[in-house]
């Protein structure tokens, strides 16, 4: 990465990154970078894939993987950092894994981050699928 002004360590890996998009991007960030003049940043508690996903979202607007545990983290990371951008986008991608076998994950993820919208999701899609095998009971028994 050209130019870059500071480097993120996270795992095994260090990410070379942008004081300028990191604070464009995160209130957070800018907090953390205002007064820091080093050319390191230790962001505690998160993998190298995690940091690497953050950073493909910060300076692209992309979410590469779509994987629920992988979202999930995403999600977390979106609400430490106030990426409310992120945080919209995984919950638009966490609607999509609205089914049964996931859906308490889904729910203990959004309630710990005060997300009411997806509970109500989650309460609606139930009772969908509660009503669908009512009449499938019913109907093929």
């Amino acid at each position: 990465m050209l130019y870059y002004d500071l480097k993120l360590p996270a795992g095994t890996e260090t990410f070379p990154v942008h004081r300028s998009i990191l604070s464009a991007r995160s209130l957070v960030f800018r907090t953390m970078l205002q007064h820091k003049f080093s050319d390191t940043v230790d962001v505690e508690d998160l993998d190298a894939y995690t940091m690497r996903q953050l950073l493909l979202y910060v300076y692209t607007g992309n979410i590469d993987d779509l994987q629920w545990e992988n979202v999930a983290k995403l999600y977390s990371v979106g609400d430490r950092f106030k990426l409310l951008c992120l945080k919209e986008k995984c919950v638009s991608i966490f609607k999509n894994f609205l089914i049964s076998s996931v859906i308490c994950k889904i729910l203990r993820t959004v309630h710990l981050q005060g997300n009411e919208g997806v509970e109500g999701d989650c309460d609606e899609f139930y009772l969908r699928l509660r009503d669908l095998r009512y009449v499938f009971r019913n109907k093929y028994t």
